[in-house]
């Protein structure tokens, strides 16, 4: 790996050269989605630029644990790309319901990009990755006697045996966790980027990548979007793709002059786009940690009220474990009457840490705003996790439906474990309020649609701004039943399906001829 890394040394750009070139697209952000695309882009001929403000790690393991890694999906701008996105070390690769994306296409306007089966396509490209061989391949975990203990449990509560890939499709399933090795980020620059790196060769004939550079704001003339600043230079561009993340890409946007008119004026921003959904939506998940015996595991730092968070740290904490304990899990309906849509997720941590229960679709919303630092604007996040009283109360039956399985799996009766006064609103607030930790699944801040409060339409091309897309975690419209991390990597291969179809419109029409393939497809291929 290091003769590797070595040999990819020279694959960046020179400060001085760069403001004076010209590419087909600049993607900014090389975490899940931004590699998946820039390579994609490469080998269909064009010319890319992607710029990262921290360093490529290909593949190498995060030291990260599972309740430390930020944001769910994609990593922030502004944070190490090091930080493993989704679950720590390790992701969970899984698909979600066929509902949901259903509800994606209708939301966007129902022309079947994103229908269940539109989307399965673009998931099956990135399994044909995971059943590759090697660092960073699909791996079921080994069984052991707890998880096969809690698995017949759940059989015996009537739930359905579901196959790894597809945990979440039914309301009541479980099943073994389909782990993708080495990292969301790490995997996805190893299996996408790296190689077509490589293919592009040390002159960045169609690939160029340039990290520790931040962009600061995308450049925008006559209302299209033309290039993207950073502090010392700026490049220029056809297309820019935005791939920075829930808070990396509504914090570009923002400062770019596209977003709530109100508060851009505020803050003395040059309004170019009223956009009011930008930074809005924000959406995680939130889990209580049982012990194997059903007890609640070391509660974290309290979920304060409308705190500030930079970003979020402060709600981090409980029993801290690695990807590699990611065994088993499942959706489940709090209550009867929801037996055809689950609100309820189950994590299977092994015996020496336990369950995660946590909210699978929480109705409780954020939002993303540009305060003053000391030295720039930056980007905040105002989220409440427990605000909304029905989440609460799922959470609260969460709990309890979960301690049964677990008491069942141990052998012992699943009655008498919790106190009906546990079920009542006003004496287990506190409770849920000190014991709650994020389970990193952030969604939302760009979402798609056709409404007045999304930011990018179906073909996820932001809202009266030509020349600019977002494609990451944020433009999803709400959390599917699944971990997003398979949904990104969708959202990351139909963007470079879009972005490949409209280059190759541009250049018959200016040429006549579509893009020659420079063959790096045939390096991609698994």
């Amino acid at each position: 790996m290091s003769r590797l890394l070595s040999s990819l040394g020279g694959f960046g750009l020179r400060r001085a050269s760069v403001s004076k070139a010209w590419y087909d697209h600049v993607v900014v952000g090389a975490g899940a989605a931004g590699s998946v695309i820039a390579s994609r882009l490469a080998a269909k001929g064009a010319k890319v630029l992607l710029l990262e403000a921290s360093p490529l790690e290909f593949g190498t393991p995060s030291s990260s644990t599972w309740c430390s890694s930020l944001w769910g999906g994609e990593v922030p701008r502004h944070q190490a790309v090091s930080v493993a996105a989704g679950a720590g070390r390790d992701v969970v690769w899984s698909r979600g319901r066929n509902s949901d994306y259903d509800a994606w296409d209708c939301m966007a306007g129902g022309d079947t990009l994103w229908c269940h089966a539109g989307v399965a396509e673009r998931l099956a490209a990135g399994e044909r990755r995971l059943a590759a061989a090697g660092q960073g391949s699909a791996q079921r975990p080994p069984p052991d006697a707890f998880s096969e203990a809690f698995l017949r449990a759940c059989t015996e509560f009537g739930f359905a045996e579901d196959v790894g890939l597809d945990v979440g499709q039914r309301a009541r399933g479980v099943g073994y966790f389909h782990r993708v090795v080495g990292g969301s980020i790490g995997w996805a620059q190893a299996k996408y980027l790296q190689p077509a790196m490589l293919a592009s060769g040390a002159d960045g004939q169609q690939l160029e990548v340039r990290t520790d550079l931040a962009a600061l704001r995308v450049c925008v003339e006559g209302g299209r979007a033309v290039g993207v600043e950073w502090q010392d230079g700026e490049v220029r561009a056809g297309e820019v793709v935005l791939c920075a993340g829930v808070v990396g890409s509504p914090e570009l946007l923002l400062k770019s002059g596209i977003g709530p008119k109100s508060e851009l004026e505020a803050l003395g921003i040059n309004v170019i786009k009223d956009l009011p959904g930008v930074g809005k939506n924000y959406q995680d998940r939130l889990q209580i940690l049982l012990n194997s015996d059903g007890s609640v595991g070391r509660p974290p730092v309290p979920v304060t009220t409308g705190s500030w968070a930079e970003p979020l740290v402060a709600l981090l904490g409980g029993s801290a474990t690695s990807g590699e304990q990611l065994v088993a899990g499942g959706f489940m309906a709090s209550e009867a009457s929801l037996s055809d849509d689950p609100d309820l997720f189950l994590t299977l941590l092994g015996p020496e840490v336990g369950l995660a229960v946590g909210l699978a679709k929480p109705r409780t919303r954020g939002h993303l705003q540009l305060r003053q630092g000391e030295a720039a604007l930056t980007a905040r996040v105002r989220f409440d996790g427990l605000a909304d009283s029905s989440d609460r109360a799922i959470l609260r039956r969460g709990v309890v439906r979960a301690r049964r399985l677990l008491r069942a799996a141990a052998g012992g009766s699943d009655s008498g474990l919790v106190d009906d006064d546990f079920l009542d609103d006003a004496e287990s607030t506190e409770f849920l309020r000190h014991s709650c930790m994020l389970a990193r699944h952030a969604v939302g801040t760009c979402a798609m649609g056709s409404s007045p409060a999304s930011v990018v339409d179906g073909q996820l091309r932001v809202h009266g701004v030509p020349g600019l897309r977002v494609a990451d975690a944020s433009v999803m419209p709400f959390l599917v039943a699944a971990d997003p991390y398979g949904s990104v990597i969708a959202i990351a291969e139909t963007a470079s399906k879009l972005l490949g179809q409209d280059m190759a419109s541009y250049h018959r029409s200016q040429y006549g001829v579509p893009p020659v393939d420079v063959g790096v497809g045939s390096v991609l291929q698994v």
